[in-house]
């Protein structure tokens, strides 16, 4: 496995490091609540440690989903990835602890969608069906989650695809 060196620091085998440097490239940037981080020329400690942590999780696996939310008290931020396989909640606390944790994709038991657009359409000639969608998540051992976090045009143009993979795994089509 070859590793490189990231400005000095560390040598990351380089699956990993590709996994990083995707999801702070492709996916953080994006983020309209998590641009101003992502695009500091001096990033904080915990980004880099949540990036570590993630890119150790996924080993290499596809990113399907991604969305991430700041928040205030003891929680500084939440992030949300699905694979094919897992889903990957990650809360970084008020001192910078960032501990992803992988919980098995097939064990989710429920999801609930709440679609913006009536079916009745409305005057609005922009307006396209079922327009941006709320999802809840449900697991078997994980916390609920409510989809998206972020309302970056990216996390909300994919979760129509994950909802019909979501949906698709929970049970037959009638």
């Amino acid at each position: 496995m070859t590793s490189a060196t990231v400005s000095g620091m560390v040598n990351i085998p380089e699956p990993f490091l590709t996994t990083a440097q995707d999801l702070h490239e492709s996916e953080f940037k994006m983020m309209n609540t998590w641009r101003d981080i992502a695009m500091q020329p001096d990033l904080p400690r915990w980004y880099g440690v949540l990036l570590s942590s993630l890119a150790w999780m996924l080993n290499g696996e596809p990113v399907e989903y991604v969305t991430a939310s700041r928040q205030d008290g003891d929680t500084l931020a939440r992030v949300v990835v699905f694979t094919g396989t897992r889903i990957i909640l990650s809360d970084v606390a008020e001192g910078g602890d960032v501990v992803p944790i992988a919980y098995p994709r097939e064990r989710i038991k429920a999801i609930g969608v709440q679609a913006e657009t009536s079916v009745f359409g409305s005057r609005d000639p922009f307006e396209s069906w079922p327009g941006d969608l709320r999802v809840v998540v449900v697991h078997e051992d994980a916390p609920v989650v409510a989809l998206p976090l972020d309302q970056s045009p990216r996390s909300r143009g994919r979760l129509p695809g994950l909802t019909e993979a979501l949906r698709d795994s929970i049970g037959p089509k009638a």
